[in-house]
């Protein structure tokens, strides 16, 4: 799949959101959230989710972006769910390999907020499953690793 637009980092919903599916949280104080980043739930904030948060209180997607200005007890952050039906499309971190075909089907780790590692599979929760890949020359310009396009899956 070739996609028109390229971003440099986040998970950006390729799918219709379904506006009753958006949750709302408060955001952890004086940090910032980029639009795609990846959020889990800590001390009842939301809060960026690094490798190693992708358990069960990994929240979702945030949906738009908040300055660490912004970001006080007193506003609430839109967080799309990881639901398998929705689809995403992530810059792939900086490996020694290019996402290939031979990745779809697979499920990777979320690395960082805002990318997926194609050499970790350990999560015991939540993983990124890809449908789908563009390495086209345009992908390949915005990200040296090109971009996996899939969905979230939950795992026991």
């Amino acid at each position: 799949m070739t996609i028109k637009r390229y971003h440099s980092r986040g998970f950006i919903l390729l799918s219709q959101l379904e506006t009753s599916s958006m949750r709302y949280y408060t955001p952890e104080s004086a940090v910032a959230i980029t639009l795609g980043d990846a959020l889990y739930i800590t001390s009842g904030t939301a809060s960026l989710a690094g490798d190693g948060d992708w358990d069960r209180t990994f929240a979702g997607i945030a949906g738009g972006p908040l300055t660490a200005a912004e970001a006080t007890l007193a506003v609430k952050i839109g967080v799309i769910p990881p639901l398998p039906h929705y689809q995403f499309m992530v810059p792939v971190e900086a490996n020694t390999v290019l996402v290939a075909t031979t990745h779809i089907g697979n499920a990777y780790a979320p690395q960082d907020s805002y990318n997926i590692d194609l050499a970790d599979t350990t999560e015991t929760s939540y993983l990124f499953m890809i449908d789908d890949i563009d390495i086209s020359a345009d992908a390949i310009a915005a990200n040296t690793y090109g971009y996996a396009i899939g969905h979230f899956t939950h795992i026991t």
